[in-house]
């Protein structure tokens, strides 16, 4: 097995990918149904269905689409295209909300708007019992798979879905919390973004529009108008927005508003209060 890892990473390697030998090591254990360690005492391969999703890879489709899964604070999600992949930056944004004082409230009412994979709201659902959990996305692809996790992860129960634009259609002063990891890229950047996300992952979940803030600039005065008074408001935002993002906050009537840095050091949430 160690040859057969160390000729699989070559070829990725020499394709230009990262972390090869990890990204083999996964792919193996998928399909050897072990954990990536577990890979190298094993002795039984199936090569040409491995070889199937080489090229795959090779092709620059992410490791998280072949396998079908992604893994988000320590959870098991449902993946593939027609959603964005989990990132671990976001795991950023979690951590804030769980620090926030929602988890005091007897039943807060929180919303994931662009949810996606419903990472983040099913990820909520399993740590605030007592919370009341909605998720909006535009594409019904979308939600079709977050109901699809939350399903999987028996908290279908705990979820409410809805398919519209932002807030659109939700009511006045509804909601204790509004969460959101927008599209935040600009037209401009979002063609140079790597093969493997540019011609794999859905384009409306990655590009804004010329700017990248137009999201922010919608979702703004709809989560004013939306949420309660003195609620919380959690986006995501790009590691070079954060002055765009706060004016924004501050022109439609945010306060208390505070930047939060990811893992790597690069501005990535922003708290405010209605």
């Amino acid at each position: 097995m160690h040859a057969l890892v160390q000729a699989y990473t070559q070829r990725l390697a020499e394709n230009g990918h990262d972390n090869p030998q990890r990204t083999i090591e996964e792919l193996l254990a998928h399909h050897l149904n072990c954990k990536p360690l577990e890979i190298y005492n094993q002795t039984t391969l199936n090569e040409s269905i491995v070889e199937t999703d080489l090229n795959r890879l090779l092709n620059n489709e992410p490791l998280q689409y072949i396998l079908g899964t992604a893994h988000f604070y320590g959870i098991e999600f449902n993946c593939d295209a027609r959603a964005l992949i989990p990132r671990p930056e976001t795991e950023s944004l979690i951590e804030l909300i769980l620090q926030s004082d929602l988890k005091d409230q007897p039943t807060p009412r929180l919303i994931d708007v662009g949810t996606g994979t419903g990472c983040i709201a099913l990820t909520l659902a399993s740590h605030l019992p007592n919370a009341h959990l909605e998720a909006v996305d535009s594409s019904e692809a979308a939600l079709a798979l977050t109901w699809e996790n939350a399903e999987k992860l028996d908290l279908s129960k705990r979820i409410v879905l809805h398919h519209n634009n932002l807030l659109s259609e939700r009511p006045d002063d509804t909601y204790d919390a509004i969460i959101s990891n927008p599209p935040y890229i600009a037209t401009d950047h979002w063609k140079a973004l790597a093969p493997s996300v540019k011609e794999f992952e859905p384009r409306a979940a990655l590009d804004a529009g010329p700017e990248g803030t137009e999201c922010y600039e919608a979702l703004a005065p709809e989560a004013w108008r939306a949420l309660k008074p003195n609620g919380h408001l959690f986006l995501e935002i790009g590691y070079d927005q954060s002055n765009l993002v706060q004016r924004i906050l501050q022109r439609n009537g945010f306060h208390a508003i505070h930047l939060q840095k990811d893992l790597q050091g690069h501005d990535r949430i922003i708290h405010a209060r209605k």
